[in-house]
């Protein structure tokens, strides 16, 4: 018996049971990759992504992809939250004109209600960026605003959303 906890002492000792680190390089190197398999949108998987059919992933890289699609799944849920307003800042470039304001190079804008103003003539230019500092999908920035009408020149006026007005915070809304 006493033999049997002497060979259980220097196995649990020697760290050849320990649970893998997250700190390691092996761990972040697969955690890295296996995110950037979620965000493409890969089919087959961290594993394949990553590794390929060359060998099995090793547990500490197992780890590593469970915890990116855990942290990966919980992010793009958050951010598609139709309950709540992730809208952080809107960047766009200017290119010094009179229709820029003369504003050159890149401008961010904090303000929903500034960013309305803006979006005539610029729709295709400005990017939505959440709390988290990802882009917003079209989809989910059309949902800030709706365009009113055209005015005497045929550019859109936008005004912010009955869906913004309720879940966006006064700091949001500007």
């Amino acid at each position: 018996m006493k033999k049997l906890l002497s060979i259980l002492m220097v196995f649990f000792s020697s760290g050849l049971c320990a649970a893998p680190s997250s700190s390691s390089s092996e761990y972040k190197e697969a955690y890295t990759c296996a995110t950037e398999s979620f965000e493409s949108d890969y089919g087959g998987g961290p594993a394949a992504f990553c590794i390929g059919n060359s060998r099995d992933p090793s547990k500490i890289e197992e780890r590593a992809y469970k915890d990116a699609k855990r942290d990966f799944l919980s992010k793009k849920n958050s951010t598609t939250s139709s309950g709540s307003c992730t809208f952080k800042y809107a960047i766009w470039v200017g290119n010094g004109s009179r229709a820029d304001g003369f504003e050159e190079g890149t401008v961010k804008e904090v303000s929903l209600r500034k960013i309305a103003q803006l979006l005539p003539s610029r729709e295709n230019r400005i990017t939505f960026f959440d709390l988290h500092g990802q882009v917003i999908s079209g989809e989910l920035a059309s949902k800030l605003f709706f365009v009113t009408k055209k005015d005497q020149y045929g550019m859109h006026e936008y005004k912010l959303s009955d869906f913004a007005k309720k879940n966006c915070t006064k700091k949001q809304i500007g």
